[in-house]
C-alpha cells in the first residue's frame, strides 16, 4: 500500500473507540509499520461491524496497547472471580444440609427398608 500523506489520528487519539457507534471494544484486525513513527492499523467494531483504517504515530500504537493491556486484566480478573464461584458451587451447590437430613454410606436409605 501507498505510504499516506498525513496522519488520520495523533498520539492522543483513541483508537478503542467506533467512529460509527458508542462502543469501546474496537479491535485491530492487523498492524503494520510503515516508518520509524508510523503505523496502519486497520480496526473492526465488534458491536456494529464498522472497519477503520488509521494511521497513527507509534505514540498511538503505545497508547492503544496500553488501553488493550488493562481491559486484559480486568478480564482476566472477571474470570478469575467467575472460577472461583463456579469452584465454589461444585462443592456445595445448595449448602450442606441439615444434619438430620444427611445420608450416610453406613445408614441404609429408604430403598434398603423398602426391600
Amino acid at each position: 500500500m501507498d505510504r499516506p500523506d498525513r496522519l488520520t489520528g495523533n498520539a492522543d487519539t483513541a483508537l478503542e473507540v467506533c467512529r460509527s457507534c458508542p462502543s469501546r471494544l474496537v479491535q485491530p484486525v492487523q498492524w503494520r509499520r510503515l516508518g520509524d513513527d508510523l503505523w496502519e492499523i486497520d480496526l473492526r467494531c465488534p458491536d456494529c461491524g464498522a472497519t477503520a483504517r488509521e494511521f497513527v504515530p507509534k505514540d498511538a500504537v503505545a497508547r492503544y496497547d496500553q488501553v488493550m493491556r488493562r481491559a486484559r486484566q480486568v478480564l482476566e480478573r472477571h474470570l478469575e472471580a467467575i472460577e472461583r464461584v463456579d469452584m465454589g458451587a461444585d462443592r456445595a451447590p445448595y449448602g450442606d444440609p441439615p444434619p438430620d437430613l444427611r445420608i450416610l454410606p453406613e445408614e441404609p436409605g429408604p430403598a434398603a427398608d423398602a426391600a
